[in-house]
């Protein structure tokens, strides 16, 4: 069996909640040089709370970015190795991991072993002012001056929008399904209209929209039905990237820290999720 079909089989155990076979799996890959392994490696770690292997595994992803399709994998690893800084206080170590992830990106965009199109390479200069937003998040400790756009380590606020909400309503093709009533009640962050919905779906909804769901009653001041409305929907949750095995959204957004603890994190990443990708037919 090839490295890669390895991997591949070791994600596939992970999205069936078979953590403790599939993380040895992909440690020793991503050890061997699959930085793409190193993403995977790095969520269940997260899951787990073993924050010292999240740094070490979150590191060779954002010094190679291009490992992996989807650019929000690397977005989230920033943010997950801020999180991490916040769960071990080794924040002089996570300011190295920044500051070398900038180099080698840097000599790696300068070099384009991939053969992009100037204007991509440009775009691409955005990673290494991330890179730089984590080294001085990591340099003040938790800490991080406004940076407007790129501030990305500050919450941005969900304000509600009923008149863009009504707007959406009034179109032909949105009413009448409850289904598209919940995506855009999500998208302008009606609280009861979420609420309400979940309610009359019998709290069966897309993952995504349980997570907006779980915020809502969170902000009510139920964290049971919050954790349920998580829990309930966990299994619906699926990858953009093959790399990843399990959502980072928990670790990394502001509004759901306090939701997800050790044990219910533990318990989630050991439930089986994305069952048309571990279950194929």
């Amino acid at each position: 069996m090839n490295q890669q079909s390895q991997v591949d089989l070791a994600r596939i155990e992970a999205l069936r909640g078979n953590v403790e076979a599939a993380l040895p799996v992909l440690v020793r890959h991503a050890e061997a040089g699959d930085d793409s392994a190193a993403v995977s490696a790095a969520e269940l770690s997260a899951y787990l709370w073993r924050w010292d292997d999240v740094i070490a595994q979150a590191a060779r992803l954002i010094a190679n970015p291009y490992a992996v399709y989807a650019g929000n994998v690397f977005h989230e690893l920033v943010l997950l190795l801020g999180r991490a800084g916040q769960e071990t206080g080794d924040w002089r170590t996570i300011a190295r991991v920044a500051d070398a992830a900038s180099q080698r990106v840097e000599a790696d965009l300068r070099a384009n072993p991939w053969g992009f199109p100037e204007t991509k390479i440009e775009g691409a200069q955005s990673l290494l002012l991330i890179l730089d937003r984590l080294g001085e998040y990591a340099l003040g400790e938790g800490h991080i001056r406004l940076h407007g756009y790129l501030d990305i380590f500050s919450p941005r606020p969900e304000i509600p929008k009923p008149d863009l909400f009504k707007a959406a309503m009034k179109l032909k093709q949105n009413q009448g399904s409850p289904e598209r009533r919940l995506i855009f009640a999500s998208m302008y962050h009606l609280d009861d209209e979420m609420i309400r919905l979940f309610e009359t779906m019998n709290g069966k909804v897309r993952f995504e929209h349980a997570v907006s769901i779980a915020k809502a009653y969170l902000r009510r001041g139920d964290e049971a039905t919050a954790w349920e409305a998580v829990r309930a929907n966990w299994a619906d949750w699926a990858p953009v990237d093959r790399a990843q095995t399990a959502p980072l959204v928990f670790f990394i957004d502001t509004a759901l820290v306090n939701l997800v603890t050790r044990d219910r994190a533990t318990d989630l990443v050991h439930r089986p999720r994305a069952a048309h990708l571990s279950n194929p037919a």
